[in-house]
């Protein structure tokens, strides 16, 4: 698979389709993702026909170490700049695989600006289902919107309602040198976190949010003003 970065422009879409007025993945149309498709395909430095021939099976597009968007490459061109553009087409058996973790891990230095090479063997047996085209097609739609309603919360600092989420709903998180960390709100209302072995974790329930700023700080180990800037984000 090729995976390419949408950091720079997936905000922009995402803001995009929020002005639209569309807060229910149901309402979003497949027309409504096609500016979603065009950023994904292109057009795209140091991806040469040859690497294209090699990889080129599908197109995995993410968003903060998160994939957000997964096509089929049903062709390319390489442009006069020699940059390369995607003919694409949505990979909706490979639906599994919208909001889990970035393939490969996170961006190496020299990657950022672009794309990587990745063995889609181990994604195929883990990720790819057998799908009847209709029924399917909408999940993928559906998969796919939410990813950009949640996003939208975060690019926007705006909260995006919880009963807007499907539900079992999933997510990754990462920090500068902290391997990924998952975070799932399960069916039953669990929230389960998956932190790498090794790192140490601290639970702080919701209930502390109604203790004073100096109790919180001194709780977490932080200063006064820094629990008082969290609570105007």
């Amino acid at each position: 698979m090729i995976v390419v970065n949408l950091n720079k422009s997936y905000p922009e879409f995402a803001a995009a389709l929020g002005q639209s007025g569309k807060k229910d993945p149901n309402e979003i149309l497949m027309r409504d993702l096609r500016p979603l498709a065009a950023i994904t395909a292109g057009d795209w430095f140091r991806i040469t026909d040859l690497r294209a021939r090699q990889y080129g099976d599908v197109l995995v597009g993410c968003f903060a170490a998160q994939v957000v968007s997964i096509y089929h490459i049903v062709g390319w061109e390489q442009q006069p700049d020699q940059t390369i553009r995607f003919e694409v087409k949505p990979a909706i058996e490979w639906a599994a695989m919208l909001g889990t973790g970035q393939p490969g891990g996170p961006w190496k230095q020299g990657e950022a600006r672009g794309s990587r090479f990745v063995d889609s063997a181990s994604y195929r047996e883990r990720y790819e289902r057998p799908t009847t085209k209709g029924r399917d097609t909408a999940s993928w739609k559906r998969l796919t919107g939410e990813l950009v309603l949640r996003h939208q919360g975060l690019i926007e600092r705006e909260p995006i309602p919880v009963e807007s989420v499907a539900h079992p709903a999933h997510m990754t998180v990462e920090w500068p040198g902290i391997p990924p960390i998952g975070l799932q709100f399960t069916s039953t209302g669990i929230l389960e976190i998956e932190v790498p072995q090794g790192l140490r974790t601290r639970v702080v329930h919701a209930k502390d949010i109604t203790a004073s700023d100096q109790q919180i700080a001194a709780k977490l180990g932080v200063s006064v003003s820094t629990v008082r800037r969290w609570k105007r984000r």
